[in-house]
């Protein structure tokens, strides 16, 4: 029945303004919400600090679980759309709700969904930010994947490494697989975003590791060279 609601929503603009007054969202913890219910739920706690209301949302809760936590323990609220047709409902509901956007769960780090005015300091400067970049990105699988590591000052207790996909790209894709004159997008290279948290433990000692090893290969290679 959803399909058919959808559809008509997307295909017919007087059946829009109908049916989005009994139109139901569901969250990942199964709850259903008329557009204008959702709204109240989530206007206090998620806009940014543009003002522009962002909708969270996944297309899998369980291959999105960790990212749906990270959103969950910031207060935030998740709604499912894994529906055929819910990537094009999106782009018309973000046509139709006034100063808000749409981005998907795993699309980027929490902190940078929805942006705040907090600033976070980084434990790593930036020489040893590109310092640590060749360790990682030589652990990257061999595919004709793009991947691009970047360092964000996220919490302690937030996840080490976290990989996303732009939303613009992500969307197009899914889109693609239904045809039209968005297949093309399906051909290109897929291209993540590994983020690095520079405030992780984990990342530190990595770090000092690395810096205890170079120190050991400077040691043995001013041995070599003390005269005799």
């Amino acid at each position: 029945l959803k399909l058919f609601i959808v559809y008509g929503m997307i295909s017919e603009e007087k059946f829009y303004e109908q049916a989005s007054k009994f139109a139901l969202l569901k969250n990942t913890e199964g709850k259903y919400f008329t557009f204008e219910e959702y709204e109240k739920l989530i206007k206090e706690n998620q806009k940014d600090k543009n003002k522009t209301l962002i909708y969270l949302y996944t297309t899998d809760t369980e291959a999105q679980f960790s990212y749906i936590e990270s959103a969950r323990n910031k207060g935030y609220d998740v709604l499912v759309m894994d529906g055929h047709l819910d990537m094009h409902f999106i782009n018309q509901l973000e046509t139709k709700f006034k100063e808000s956007h749409f981005v998907r769960v795993d699309s980027d780090v929490i902190d940078k969904l929805i942006q705040k005015d907090e600033a976070r300091e980084s434990k790593l400067t930036q020489e040893q930010q590109d310092d640590l970049k060749p360790v990682f990105k030589c652990k990257f699988p061999d595919t004709k994947a793009n991947y691009t590591v970047t360092f964000e000052s996220l919490a302690e207790n937030d996840q080490p490494v976290i990989i996303t996909q732009m939303e613009f790209m992500r969307r197009m894709k899914d889109m693609s697989q239904l045809g039209g004159p968005m297949s093309f997008y399906g051909e290109m290279p897929s291209s993540y975003n590994v983020v690095i948290n520079s405030n992780h433990p984990l990342v530190s000692r990595i770090h000092e590791d690395k810096e205890k090893k170079c120190r050991k290969e400077l040691d043995k290679l001013n041995e070599k060279l003390k005269p005799l």
